[in-house]
């Protein structure tokens, strides 16, 4: 029976399954790397709004430092323009705030805009991700599948492909392009029966030969051959592989010896350049040192000529500008004052003009209010002159109904008295 080499199935499934555990490795990583980038974002973000806040508490500081410093050595007059002009600092300093505020809102607006689209694309990517390792994975069961079927073929057509001889019975020869095997059957050992023929041929006084005995004769003489042939040749290559060592410890011993005399010689050569290069690098270091000092006594010269003149130009200049600065400071005054009294002038009139239109206005309606009260009081006389004629004619009426009541009265009385 012939037997077949195992191909390495399990050892290309290991290494495949190697290779996902990378992948998969890599994308963990790159998403870490993702999510410390995003981290590293809002640490620069946090860290720019903390310097804005440190310049503002910085802008603030240095301003009330000039305040206190101005208040030190000026009058009162000039506090309170400072004052004022400090109100309106306040009031462009808020708008700047608001300003700087709606500027942030509109930073962290934007950076959550970046943000969402950021996961957006990391979703996007997942999923692409994601659905490659579906189609990897897919790709990779078909290979198998398909790698699997052609082993199966491959073994099939190899079974094919084995050739057998037998070269004598129960003795048969198996080889194909990888192996070469041999089986010993059953037959081999058991004893021929002799035929016919045999028996005819074979002379009585001749014992007859197996021919099995003589192929294991010749099998045994050829092992016996092959095992002295390979002593032989480990005795040569043990031989051989000394001579080598030997004549390699030679030629390591002589490229040894040629590069310490090498290196010598080259040490030697690199000494004298050295020195020589000391000995040109000295000299030109004096010189340039002599160039430098008299290029520094020249420099500290002019550097104190420029000192006076820069001095003289500097108090000349503090002079001009204190002037200017006094003029400028006069002419300012001058015309704060010019436009307080043209403000006030226009206060002045502006509530002259109000309280007048306000008395007009107060005149009209208490003419009108007076012209209502004359109509409702004149109203209200007629009817009580009304109410008082009609009065009298019921208190009229009553007396002349008293009056006829009185004289039936009497009549009644006269009336009762007369038959007494």
């Amino acid at each position: 029976m012939a037997r077949l080499h195992p191909y390495k199935e399990e050892e290309e499934e290991e290494e495949e399954e190697e290779e996902e555990e990378e992948e998969e490795e890599e994308e963990e990583e790159e998403e870490e790397e993702e999510e410390e980038e995003e981290e590293e974002e809002e640490e620069e973000e946090e860290e720019e709004e903390e310097e804005e806040e440190e310049e503002e508490r910085r802008t603030r500081r240095r301003r009330r430092r000039r305040r206190r410093r101005r208040r030190r050595g000026e009058e009162e007059e000039e506090e309170e323009e400072e004052e004022e002009e400090e109100e309106e600092e306040e009031g462009r300093r808020r708008r700047r705030r608001r300003r700087r505020k709606r500027r942030r809102r509109r930073r962290r607006r934007r950076r959550r805009r970046r943000r969402r689209r950021r996961r957006r694309r990391r979703r996007r990517r997942r999923r692409r991700r994601r659905r490659r390792r579906r189609r990897r994975r897919r790709r990779r069961r078909r290979r198998r599948r398909r790698r699997r079927r052609r082993r199966r073929r491959r073994r099939a057509t190899e079974i094919s492909k084995v050739f057998e001889e037998e070269i004598t019975p129960g003795f048969t020869l198996s080889h194909s392009k990888e192996h070469i095997d041999v089986t010993l059957g059953e037959e081999f050992f058991e004893k021929q029966k002799p035929t016919e023929e045999t028996i005819k041929t074979t002379v009585p006084g001749t014992p007859p030969k197996l021919e099995t005995e003589d192929v294991v004769a010749d099998l045994v003489e050829q092992i016996s051959e092959l095992t002295a042939i390979i002593e032989q040749l480990r005795r040569d290559h043990q031989v051989t592989h000394k001579q080598l060592e030997k004549d390699m410890e030679e030629k390591c011993t002589e490229m040894q010896e040629e590069h310490d005399n090498k290196m010598r010689e080259i040490q030697g050569f690199h000494i004298l350049e050295v020195n020589n290069l000391e000995e040109q690098y000295k000299k030109e270091l004096r010189n340039e040192r002599a160039t430098a000092q008299e290029k520094l006594a020249a420099m500290q010269k002019e550097y104190k000529y420029l000192k006076n003149a820069f001095r003289m130009y500097q108090d000349s200049i503090s002079d001009e500008m204190e002037e200017k600065w006094l003029r400028r400071q006069a002419e300012w005054k001058k015309s704060e004052r010019t436009e307080r009294e043209k403000a006030l002038l226009q206060q002045k009139q502006s509530l002259t003009r109000r309280f007048e239109m306000e008395l007009e206005e107060q005149k009209k309606i208490i003419q009108n209010n007076s012209f209502l009260l004359g109509r409702v009081y004149e109203q209200e006389r007629e009817e009580f002159q009304k109410q008082q004629q009609t009065a009298l004619e019921n208190i009229d009426m009553l007396n002349a109904k008293i009056k006829a009541c009185v004289l039936i009265f009497k009549k009644i009385i006269s009336a009762i008295e007369a038959p007494i």
